[in-house]
């Protein structure tokens, strides 16, 4: 009985396990709430001709965090904040354009180097729709320290399985994370999908319907053929045996 007032005490502190959980999303930011945030863009489309979308990205980025102080080398001006990058669509033929295969990913090896040496966080969406090879699709992967994949049923076959009914789409978990360990935390499972309600995002386990009653049935009927075989062989043989004896 030693954690019996464990609920009570975090209840008392203040903590809670739904912190970061739930988000919704019909509510919206008040502007002078933004305003107050430094905000910093990057656009490919404003890139020279003449110069490289990647590479002057990777410069921007260094900069920012330069002059935020964001580096873990460096002492901070102020009170301690965490930079995030957000870089969309990634490997569309807006960022492809001055580079092949090749110089994307060498910059996402960059951009992960970068973040590990800064107060920082990078989150980069790539439309897998638009890149047809899966190698290279894989290799990304590996250049992130976590991936994962969404798989709308919009469209597909999988939207009349009833199988799916209850869920908007499935959710891949490609990669996790693996910090300062041997091996990475393991999920209960990795069957999992969402759904996507007015005024939030859900992600849950994969809860398939039970078996359907013909599907048992079916099972049972095999078994009774099985044994009615089992059983004739045997009389078969007995037979035969009785015959060259």
């Amino acid at each position: 009985m030693e954690f019996a007032g464990l609920a009570v005490l975090l209840l008392q502190s203040g903590f809670s396990n739904n912190f970061g959980h739930f988000y919704d999303l019909s509510k919206t930011m008040d502007q002078s709430r933004v305003d107050l945030v430094p905000v910093t863009t990057f656009s490919a489309s404003n890139v020279q001709s003449s110069g490289n979308s990647l590479n002057e990205l990777s410069e921007k980025v260094r900069e920012v965090i330069v002059a935020g102080s964001y580096s873990t080398s460096t002492t901070p001006l102020s009170e301690r904040n965490v930079l995030r990058i957000a870089i969309q669509s990634f490997g569309s033929p807006l960022w492809s354009k001055d580079g092949d295969a090749v110089a994307l990913a060498q910059f996402l090896h960059s951009l992960r180097a970068t973040v590990r040496g800064a107060y920082a966080t990078a989150v980069v969406t790539i439309p897998n729709h638009m890149l047809e090879d899966e190698v290279l699709m894989r290799r990304f992967e590996r250049l992130c320290d976590a991936a994962v994949s969404l798989e709308s049923f919009s469209g597909s076959h999988k939207e009349e399985n009833p199988l799916y009914q209850d869920y908007h789409g499935l959710f891949h978990i490609r990669k996790l994370p693996c910090f300062n360990c041997l091996v990475p935390h393991y999920p209960e499972t990795l069957e999992l999908g969402f759904k996507l309600y007015r005024k939030k995002f859900s992600i849950e386990k994969l809860h398939l319907p039970p078996e359907l009653s013909d599907t048992a049935n079916r099972a049972q009927e095999d078994t009774v053929k099985k044994s009615n075989t089992a059983a004739d062989q045997h009389s078969n043989t007995y037979s035969r045996y009785n015959i060259d004896f």
